[in-house]
């Protein structure tokens, strides 16, 4: 703390005292803090923690990490998958292809552990801008905090896997800070009674963040879409706010709030268009959940309420009708049109829950903060209940308040895994990094001993087997790969996966010459693979085994496969010398 040094004569000559140093503190007053701010220190301190704890799964980001590293060897974007033989020829729309990329360097630059680090900082950044973005709306500290921490609750499943989504997270949220900021001029607008103004470089700069935002998330996530349905139900909503107030077509056409919302989601629109894929990837993300694999996938599968995302979401429409019920605070438009898009939605898929989840807090918030003002009042109210010394006290703020947030914001960051890179230390060991599903030890065997031909996979393991596995493994599935396997195929892979009836042809129709099988989430498979005549158990830990065909077996198998790709090239030869017309 800087000070000015003032020596005054305080002494009193009658009591002989001596000239005292008396500082006088000149650090301004604004920095002071209170109680409150250290309660949302330590809240984000922990959420920080939280994070930078928490392990990387088996499952799709090591998808996205293979395919980002392929594109930085080979410099371009894949056309087909390139690691599943079997959905060749099908076209490839990497829409999420700078999110690879980033998550691909991130890994090349210091390892998994720095994926980690990544994920982390991302996240708890989308936080604290979320929880500012709430309080421009809110207009409350505690209530922007509560938000935050309703927003995560009913979330919270989308952050457990670490993958390309995380900056779509990111560019929504700045999505919502630009509904906050502009909610919050309205509200002012209609609060004094003074017209909202606006100059034209401070919307030139708003058209610009709008447009720079989708721009990358329209490279990183394929869920840019979501955005800009969201901008248009603002507009939508708008329209129906003026026309409900007015009656006046004119007055709807020439209102300059509506002419806003036009402009942002036609540039969100024109941004998306930047891409490797131009048209062809917002065509493709209308039409993605249409894919007729995608409903055997947990995360696409119709909302059951038995679910935790169903229990999530009746506890939500629960808030909401007390929230409804009890406050006095006006419904937007706007707000209804993007619960009921997202509600409808998440209804269909699963996953869009992360979506809804933030968009139902930041429509409550407004019934939030007037229930809480109203119970503040109450509190006031009562003689005796809080007196008014103790008040006082919470309210205080001081600059060693200030330094004490300082402590524990360094402690919350010392504490977390994020630290090591900086104040040194021991990284964590695979085991403590990597989730307990993680199959690293098929993964090491498999690089021992690489095997030559087709191997049938679990498709939530395919992603790491593409990662951690010898070069040139012919997966059978992958997560990534889910939505370009032709139908057939799919479902074959789903008759084999579960041991239905015929899947012993099915080994022989796709040459199948190696099993790695999930012990627990395929039982059936794991008994009837044990029992399979002129196949052997080479590896088995506690979450896998691996059977393969006898060696003589797979000689003979590999010889007929030869002589049949020979033929085949022979006839292919054939036909181009001698076309047919």
């Amino acid at each position: 703390m800087s000070t000015s040094t003032d020596v005054r004569e305080i002494a009193d000559a009658e009591h002989g005292s001596e000239p005292v140093l008396k500082l006088d503190p000149i650090l301004s007053q604004q920095w002071a803090l209170g109680y409150a701010n250290v309660a949302v220190t330590a809240y984000f301190a922990l959420f920080f923690m939280y994070l930078s704890f928490q392990p990387l799964y088996h499952t799709d980001l090591w998808g996205h990490v293979a395919y980002g590293d392929w594109i930085i060897k080979h410099r371009s974007l894949p056309t087909e998958d390139p690691f599943v033989g079997y959905a060749q020829g099908v076209p490839v729309i990497a829409s999420a292809w700078l999110g690879q990329v980033i998550l691909a360097g991130t890994q090349r630059i210091g390892g998994p552990e720095w994926i980690s680090h990544l994920y982390t900082i991302v996240v708890w950044l989308s936080y604290v801008l979320l929880a500012g973005a709430f309080y421009w709306k809110s207009r409350q500290l505690g209530t922007a905090m509560l938000g935050m921490g309703l927003a995560f609750f009913l979330v919270w499943s989308r952050h457990a896997t670490v993958r390309p989504e995380m900056f779509g997270t990111f560019a929504f949220v700045l999505l919502i800070g630009v509904f906050a900021w502009l909610d919050r001029r309205r509200d002012d607008a209609e609060l004094t009674g003074v017209p909202e103004t606006s100059s034209w470089a401070g919307e030139i700069l708003l058209s610009a963040f709008v447009f720079s935002t989708f721009l990358f998330w329209a490279n990183t996530h394929g869920s840019f879409l979501v955005g800009i349905v969201m901008l248009a139900c603002q507009a939508a909503g708008r329209l129906m706010e003026v026309a409900w107030k007015t009656r006046d077509v004119v007055q709807v056409l020439s209102d300059r709030r509506l002419h806003r919302w036009l402009l942002l989601t036609e540039l969100a629109v024109v941004a998306s268009l930047i891409n490797p894929y131009g048209m062809d990837q917002l065509l493709n993300a209308l039409e993605f959940s249409k894919n007729p694999n995608l409903p055997d996938i947990m995360e696409w599968k119709k909302l059951e309420f038995f679910m935790p995302e169903g229990v999530q979401m009746c506890l939500s429409w629960l808030l909401m009708l007390v929230l409804f019920r009890f406050s006095k605070q006006p419904v937007r438009p706007a707000e209804i049109l993007m619960l009921a898009v997202l509600i409808y939605t998440t209804l269909a898929n699963v996953r869009m829950i992360g979506w809804y989840g933030f968009i139902f807090t930041y429509a409550m918030l407004p019934h939030l903060a007037e229930m809480s003002r109203r119970g503040m009042s109450w509190i006031h109210n009562q003689p005796g209940l809080i007196s008014d010394e103790w008040w006082l006290r919470l309210q205080k703020r001081s600059h060693l308040i200030s330094v004490f947030c300082l402590l524990v914001a360094w402690y919350g960051f010392a504490l977390s895994h994020l630290a090591t890179p900086l104040l040194g230390g021991e990284r964590r060991k695979p085991e403590r990094l990597h989730s307990a599903e993680t199959p690293r030890g098929v993964t090491a065997f498999l690089r021992r001993h690489p095997p030559q031909g087709q191997i049938f996979n679990p498709q939530w393991w395919g992603d790491w087997l593409a990662w951690d596995g010898p070069p040139g493994l012919k997966l059978f599935m992958t997560t990534n790969a889910v939505h370009l396997a032709p139908h057939r195929y799919w479902k074959d892979y789903m008759g084999l996966s579960s041991g239905s009836a015929g899947w012993q042809q099915q080994i022989n129709k796709y040459n199948v010459e190696t099993f790695v099988i999930h012990k627990s989430d395929q039982a059936t498979m794991d008994v009837e693979v044990r029992n399979l005549k002129d196949w052997r158990l080479v590896y088995e830990d506690d979450l896998a085994v691996i059977v393969t065909r006898d060696e003589s077996l797979l000689k003979s198998l590999r010889a007929a496969a030869a002589a049949k790709e020979k033929i085949k090239q022979t006839k292919d030869a054939g036909r181009q010398v001698c076309p047919v017309p």
